[in-house]
């Protein structure tokens, strides 16, 4: 039974829900395992579609038919494909419903509560319609060949990461699982969600790949051979640079370590997914992040409560800018005093006297060279912190 609304109540109800959904993006239920740079723009864009065929059935009274709901419940259909369970799929419309109902009511008048008590049965009908088929199609979804491809190499990619056997072979290869690895995981920031798909999918498609999504980007197992010298990156990555580095539209970093055993996985992942965020919270302008690139940032990351010690040492100069801007200059010219002046359109003089200030306020000499590397080390402890690093 549909609810008898005023048009001029149910436009003003319409326009804050989409208000609201845009406010709360961040809010509503992603993924657990997804990369978020990757689908929070689907996420969002699927929202909106959803309030906007829900509120045309509350003014017309017709529920969406199959064409109505194809674009939300193709995006529901890729995260099944991608790996979200179809389970966690289907909460998230609950969980989003209630998260946008609660807000309106939180935000509203009494009377936008009471015609939202009112639009209770409605609501109800919608979510069974639209995950009804959002069920249907992740159900044909897995009759698909390549569907089932992806969900087998996924299953043995989280054996191998997690020490565990998967067996000798992948159903219907003709090629045995390998024993040694080149354990890549991806870290992505900023970028078109598209650019960083194609990424993906490039390294998905390489021969012998087993890769699997997470949170925060994915995490590829690539074959290596043993027998070839000086293999620190694989092939299938290395091809794919002159096409992915240089792209302003793809932020991504990716940590590379090998594993010459099947028993040595986990630990070049653990590796492999340090250098990974490294390279995120570094902003590295190397893509490919190695641990022999990487020493003294990675002893830092791995060091917790001591990395954070380090980076509190320039907390002084937080409210010194001037002084704060020249220790970076110094840093980045090499403790070069006069490049530093220059740089700075100052004396050199200015550029010293600086120096010497930085050096009451933080108890390390920047002139000298054991001051420098400490204040270089603090720097980067502090990038690492800034950068919210998560192993």
């Amino acid at each position: 039974m549909q609810p008898h609304i005023s048009d001029t109540a149910l436009a003003m109800l319409h326009d804050r829900a989409i208000a609201v959904v845009d406010r709360f993006a961040a809010e509503l239920p992603l993924y657990e395992g997804l990369p978020q740079s990757l689908i929070e723009g689907d996420f969002l864009n699927g929202s909106r579609l959803n309030v906007e065929l829900f509120f045309a059935y509350l003014r017309t009274g017709r529920l969406p038919d199959e064409t109505d709901t194809r674009e939300i419940v193709d995006l529901a259909a890729a995260r099944v494909r991608d790996g979200a369970p179809l389970a966690e799929v289907l909460t998230n419309y609950r969980i989003g419903a209630s998260v946008l109902r609660t807000q309106l009511a939180e935000s509203g008048s009494s009377e936008d509560v009471e015609i939202l008590r009112e639009v209770t049965e409605p609501l109800i009908q919608y979510l069974l319609t639209v995950t009804g088929r959002i069920a249907v199609a992740a159900a044909d979804g897995a009759h698909d060949p390549g569907w089932e491809q992806r969900e087998q190499s996924r299953v043995v990619a989280d054996a191998l990461l997690d020490g565990t056997d998967p067996g000798e072979w992948l159903p219907g290869s003709p090629t045995p699982i390998g024993t040694a690895f080149h354990v890549v995981v991806f870290r992505v920031g900023d970028g078109d969600p598209a650019a960083l798909t194609e990424l993906r999918n490039a390294i998905d498609a390489a021969a012998g790949s087993f890769v699997r999504m997470d949170r925060r980007g994915w995490t590829a197992l690539l074959p290596w051979d043993t027998a070839a010298a000086g293999a620190e990156v694989p092939s299938a990555l290395t091809d794919l640079l002159p096409r992915f580095a240089a792209r302003t539209d793809c932020g991504w970093w990716a940590g590379v370590a090998r594993a010459g055993t099947r028993a040595e996985i986990p630990g070049a992942f653990a590796q492999a997914r340090v250098l990974a965020e490294l390279g995120r919270c570094l902003e590295r302008p190397g893509r490919v992040c190695l641990l022999r690139q990487l020493p003294l940032e990675y002893t830092l990351a791995r060091s917790g409560a001591a990395c954070a010690e380090l980076a509190a040492v320039l907390n002084p100069l937080d409210d010194q800018p001037q002084l704060a801007q020249t220790l970076e200059l110094y840093l980045d010219t090499d403790f070069n005093q006069l490049a530093t002046a220059r740089a700075l359109y100052v004396h050199r003089n200015t550029v010293t006297y600086r120096l010497s200030r930085i050096h009451e306020l933080t108890g390390f000499d920047p002139a000298s060279t054991a001051g420098a590397v400490q204040l270089a080390a603090a720097r980067t402890a502090r990038r690492i912190q800034g950068g919210h690093f998560t192993e």
